[in-house]
């Protein structure tokens, strides 16, 4: 399945502080589309205290698709099984 990335302004008007559930963002350190200033912006306004950030060395925007798949998995492992 592929995102239609044409009408990028579309995302704008999404409202991070009303994510209420825990929340695990994960960058690719890489990622060419999503600057990390953006993803700190996103971060720092989610309406969730229960979160966790994590910059995956080498990995571009499809970390999970990349060598470093493994260390993205991870992370999501990590975080789900927490107490």
């Amino acid at each position: 399945m592929r995102a239609d990335w044409r009408k990028m302004d579309e995302f704008g008007v999404l409202d991070p502080s009303k994510v209420r559930v825990p929340t695990l963002v994960i960058h690719g350190a890489g990622d060419p589309f999503a600057p990390i200033a953006s993803q700190a912006k996103l971060f720092s306004r989610l309406g969730d205290a229960d979160r966790a950030w994590v910059i995956v060395d080498g990995g571009g925007h499809a970390a999970h698709l990349e060598e470093c798949g493994e260390r993205f998995v991870h992370a999501v492992v990590g975080f789900l099984e927490r107490p």
